[in-house]
């Protein structure tokens, strides 16, 4: 006989009793594995007879005013997850429901939410409460946020907010009184191809991007092999995506074989020249002639951009630095050249550089991260009916869910999440030394 694993008691008498569903929405760059988080959550929901309304492209039409709120009900804006939706959502690549970067905790540029007393300004949070009184009107009872460290950096200010400001939301967009505490809160699932939060050991889409990505180091590792000479080696370097932690450029380079890695973690508390860079992948490089292996793949994770003195970028709706825009890879090939020719203009190397990671976001998920999305997407609507809001879905052991509190994972003055970030010569990072090639200090070509 089947035990039922259905929620009984919480928020699910309420959610039935006054007509309420569930919204969810993803936010910030897509991951392998988003599809399934929505496929298992709709499943659960349906199971307790509770509508799921996905909310396309994030918060954008969320928050936009233009949006009237007739239209953020239509297919464009927004769709009931029901039976045919579900069957679709399991056999899709691209994510079904989209994203966007759109983010309600900032007004302008100069009108942002950056420390706990903006949350007092109703200028500041003037978009925050206009997606919350939305979310109201429609009679979502909670919210279901997918996303990166920004995501639940928002979903944290979403909840604040709605605890904090019941009273201010009854003068916004609402269609009758009593839909003015529809809305009860949110509950985050934590999404990044990067692994960078704390709370949880392994993001969904990690491991997918990181079995892309080293199958992709892998292939530049035998092109490199079979084109090298003494004459002309050759040389790939990789950029890998990864803002605040390596652990996807580090766990890449393992399954490709990277021969050096250069990780933002070792450039934690000091700047970094391309020169002091170039350096260490020159003695790597020098080292492999000495050892009569004319070949080389570098991984770096393009974070390290952060640790150079100057950056030239724009940024993003978030204030960061616009990654892709560095160059990272280019610049690091300029200054190998240079180091090479420095010490000798005997040996030209062939070099190339290469970014990754926006090919990874939306790859087929490996079924690790299958099972995590699917055990996520479950735990996520168990936690709304139980009305454990303000939480962050975690998994603990064999996909056993846990839940971790916003306030446990995000600074109470700043209002950022702490991001996890690799210890050097400990777990991953020491495996990745172990792996990859020593090489000695300051070789000297002639003895190459």
């Amino acid at each position: 006989m089947r035990v039922s694993t259905l929620v009984t008691g919480g928020k699910l008498a309420e959610f039935r009793t006054r007509g309420l569903r569930i919204g969810i929405l993803h936010a910030g760059g897509p991951a392998p594995g988003g599809n399934e988080v929505c496929f298992a959550a709709a499943l659960r929901a349906r199971d307790h007879g509770i509508p799921l309304l996905a909310f396309r492209h994030g918060y954008q039409s969320l928050q936009d005013p233009a949006v009237s709120l007739e239209k953020l009900g239509e297919p464009d804006c927004s769709f009931e997850l029901g039976l045919e939706q579900i069957r679709y959502l399991r056999d899709q690549d691209a994510l079904v429901i989209g994203t966007s970067r759109d983010n309600p905790a900032q007004v302008s540029d100069a009108v942002k939410i950056s420390k706990l007393e903006d949350l007092d300004d109703l200028e500041k949070t003037a978009k925050l409460l206009y997606v919350i009184s939305r979310l109201n009107a429609m009679r979502i009872g909670a919210l279901i946020s997918i996303g990166g460290d920004d995501t639940m950096k928002t979903a944290n200010l979403v909840q604040m907010c709605r605890d904090r400001s019941a009273q201010r939301m009854q003068r916004v967009e609402l269609t009758s009184a009593e839909d003015s505490d529809s809305f009860l809160g949110v509950v985050h699932v934590p999404k990044t191809i990067d692994k960078d939060y704390h709370g949880i050991d392994f993001t969904f889409g990690y491991m997918s991007a990181v079995d892309f990505i080293g199958r992709q180091i892998r292939g530049f590792h035998a092109d490199a092999k079979a084109a090298g000479t003494k004459k002309q080696p050759v040389v790939h370097i990789v950029e890998v995506m990864g803002r605040g932690a390596s652990w996807l450029t580090a766990g890449a380079a393992i399954i490709g074989e990277a021969n050096y890695t250069i990780a933002l973690e070792d450039y934690a508390d000091r700047t970094v020249t391309f020169e002091d860079l170039a350096r260490n992948c020159v003695d790597m490089i020098l080292t492999r002639r000495r050892n009569n292996k004319h070949y080389a793949v570098i991984a770096i994770a393009e974070g390290v951009a952060e640790r150079l003195p100057k950056v030239e970028a724009g940024r993003d709706e978030h204030g960061h630095v616009k990654l892709d825009e560095v160059n990272l890879g280019e610049q690091l090939k300029t200054a190998i050249a240079a180091e090479l020719s420095r010490r000798s203009g005997r040996v030209k190397a062939k070099i190339h550089a290469h970014k990754a990671g926006y090919n990874a976001r939306q790859v087929r998920p490996v079924a690790y991260d299958v099972l995590l999305c699917r055990a996520l997407g479950v735990a996520a609507v168990d936690a709304v009916l139980r009305g454990d809001y303000g939480n962050m879905v975690s998994m603990t052991g064999v996909f056993t869910p846990k839940l971790v509190p916003f306030a446990e994972l995000i600074d109470p003055q700043t209002l950022k999440v702490r991001n996890w970030t690799m210890t050097p010569n400990e777990g991953l990072n020491r495996l990745l030394r172990a792996m990859e090639t020593p090489f000695e200090e300051n070789v000297d070509l002639v003895q190459t």
